[in-house]
């Protein structure tokens, strides 16, 4: 399987993504960055964020 991968937009770097979540902290830079599998299954709304799959 192939490893996800992100790039922190504190530092610019690319790392390989452990721990998906809010707030996660850059391996690299500590800085703290929303990390997502896939962004376009995540709505913001007035009640939260939701996630929205596919059955």
């Amino acid at each position: 399987m192939e490893e996800d991968r992100a790039t922190c937009p504190y530092c610019s770097k690319e790392f390989v993504v452990v721990e998906y979540g809010y707030r996660v902290k850059c391996p690299l830079c500590r800085g703290r960055i929303d990390v997502f599998p896939d962004s376009k299954y995540y709505i913001d709304t007035p009640f939260g964020v939701i996630g929205i799959w596919k059955l």
